[in-house]
């Protein structure tokens, strides 16, 4: 219950997003595990250290009853309760994706993914309580395998199933990692069963050395990434797109977006409409689903867009960042602007944002009070300043 409560919680957000994507749900399957695969291996570590311990009376090592016949039906118990929960909590979020979502379906090696890195987490929990023989180390399990997600989540490990982001439209998964992850966590599973077992059948806390036949295994598959970093995901080169065009400006999306295109158009029209014509670093303005897709040196604004943000925000506050020269002051100064360089670009920007007649912030801003044809005049003038973050701050329009 308490691993279904924990997911529902974790995508209820999602219930009230105008629009999904296929790619961002089947991402969830990997990313709720940052907190539910401690909790399954705290409560596996709970169960086996409340049960099995040799000085439980029903426990006994020398008791007629299988060994491999314990485990499998704790294992199964465990395994059943946990994935089951899991899945029925993206029930309701699978079902919404399959009416909102305008493109594609399911990735279900992201998916399998995520059930099997929950299993995983199941099992590895369970050894650590047979192995402890108390359900105190239940929150070491947590702790540890908390350490794990976090691991996966800062791209340390290419291996943890917990993924550096959530996926979005465009993006896929790199699939020889996944299978690379699937198989690795497969043996981990299995050599922590076998483990396990050894360790029922014994009175010491040591396994046999039998028993650790599979650890060197693991060991190996877990170099593999090390050695060369893999990729993690990629955006589709073939992914397909809606366009259209307005004031000399092409304005694309993935088909995944399609329904969002008039607000995309709108969005960074309006700015552009301020900005008092097209240059050519904003003649191009394509959705970030779309980045595969770009050919080498191509000018291209890339708003990225969300179920969970306004588009036309979105795309406006792109849009006039690039507008602003904000990039190529990037590129000159870092992220560490000098103060009257910094003061222009966040006036420029946000008279940009507000399409050029009300500021996105009501401060003071010295274009605000300027007529919006001298504004446009003086843009004219300095674009090239602007494109390169070289202007002079004393020649701005009053």
């Amino acid at each position: 219950m308490l691993i279904f409560g924990v997911v529902l919680s974790g995508t209820y957000d999602m219930f009230s997003w105008p629009y999904q994507e296929w790619t961002r749900t089947s991402s969830e399957f990997m990313w709720q595990l940052a907190i539910t695969g401690p909790i399954a291996a705290a409560a596996a570590t709970y169960y086996a250290g409340r049960l099995t311990p040799p000085s439980r009376i029903f426990a006994q090592r020398s008791s007629a009853r299988p060994v491999s016949a314990i485990l499998n039906r704790h294992l199964c118990l465990l395994l059943s309760s946990h994935l089951i929960g899991y899945v029925l909590a993206f029930v309701p979020l699978l079902v919404l994706t399959a009416g909102k979502a305008q493109h594609g379906g399911p990735d279900i090696l992201v998916i399998l993914t995520g059930l099997v890195g929950l299993a995983t987490a199941t099992v590895l929990g369970y050894l650590t309580g047979i192995w402890s023989r108390t359900a105190v180390m239940s929150s070491l399990s947590f702790v540890l395998l908390l350490g794990v997600t976090v691991i996966g989540t800062t791209g340390m490990s290419a291996l943890s199933p917990v993924p550096t982001h959530v996926l979005t439209l465009g993006e896929q998964a790199s699939r020889p990692l996944l299978i690379y992850r699937l198989i690795f966590l497969a043996i981990v599973s299995l050599a922590a069963a076998q483990i396990s077992l050894a360790l029922l059948r014994s009175t010491s806390r040591k396994p046999p050395l039998a028993a650790l036949v599979a650890v060197p295994m693991v060991m190996l598959f877990a170099l593999g990434p090390s050695l060369r970093q893999p990729t993690v995901s990629v955006y589709r080169a073939d992914a397909p797109r809606a366009c259209t065009a307005k004031a000399g400006v092409e304005y694309c999306v993935h088909e995944g977006h399609r329904r969002q295109l008039v607000a995309f158009v709108t969005g960074g029209s309006e700015v552009v409409a301020a900005y008092g014509f097209a240059p050519e670093r904003a003649r191009r303005i394509y959705d970030r689903a779309l980045l595969g897709t770009a050919a080498p040196n191509e000018l291209v604004i890339w708003p990225s867009l969300s179920p969970a943000n306004r588009v036309e925000g979105a795309v406006a506050s792109e849009v006039a960042h690039s507008l602003a020269g904000t990039d190529a002051c990037i590129k000159r100064y870092g992220f560490r602007f000098p103060p009257d360089i910094a003061n222009f670009n966040a006036y420029f920007f946000n008279w940009l944002r507000g399409a050029g007649t009300a500021p996105l912030h009501s401060d003071y801003n010295p274009f605000k009070d300027v007529p919006l044809a001298a504004v446009q005049r003086w843009i004219e003038t300095h674009d090239r300043q602007v494109e390169t973050c070289t202007v002079d701050l004393n020649t701005l329009p009053t």
